[in-house]
């Protein structure tokens, strides 16, 4: 078990650090190709969603232990007229994660900037959203990284022989 937490601790901090790496150079990529100053600027807050999107799965990750019950199960033996309709609301109620508010919240906040007056073009709102995926790559890295440790992939580093050209 202590082998375990280890792992997922050393995963966790390679996750975040990974992230914050490539939501910092997304907008600095940016930044430094002459790209909109209102692109670089979606493209940092799309990153820093990321960022704290990853802090929160991670956080709710933490609090979840072994013995933790399920409560939708304790609920399904409800009986009555009203049986469905609180089956509905505890699913949703306890489904509910304040991470799952993040992206939401990133886009509602473009949308408020644009209706104030800063015009958010389409490019903008594109970079936002990619640089919230900023999590997917250090994902996958990890998992490529895995994958080639355990040998599931090998990757052919010779160059091509003369013979192989025809």
């Amino acid at each position: 078990k202590a082998r375990g937490l280890e792992q997922y601790n050393k995963l966790k901090k390679k996750l975040l650090v990974d992230t914050g790496i490539f939501g910092v150079l997304i907008p600095v990529y940016f930044f430094f190709n002459g790209v909109a100053l209102i692109d670089v600027l979606t493209a940092f807050g799309g990153s820093t969603a990321s960022l704290l999107y990853m802090l929160a799965l991670f956080r709710d990750v933490d609090k979840v232990k072994g013995t933790d019950p399920t409560p939708m199960l304790e609920i399904k033996d409800a009986t009555g007229p009203l049986s469905w309709p609180v089956r509905i609301l505890a699913g949703y109620a306890y489904a509910f994660r304040p991470r799952l508010a993040i992206p939401i919240l990133l886009a509602v906040t473009l949308v408020i900037l644009d209706s104030r007056g800063i015009t958010i073009p389409l490019s903008a709102r594109g970079t936002a959203a990619a640089s919230f995926f900023a999590n997917h790559v250090a994902l996958y890295g990890v998992v490529a990284d895995s994958l080639l440790k355990d040998g599931s992939i090998t990757v052919k580093s010779q160059p091509p022989q003369a013979t192989d050209r025809l």
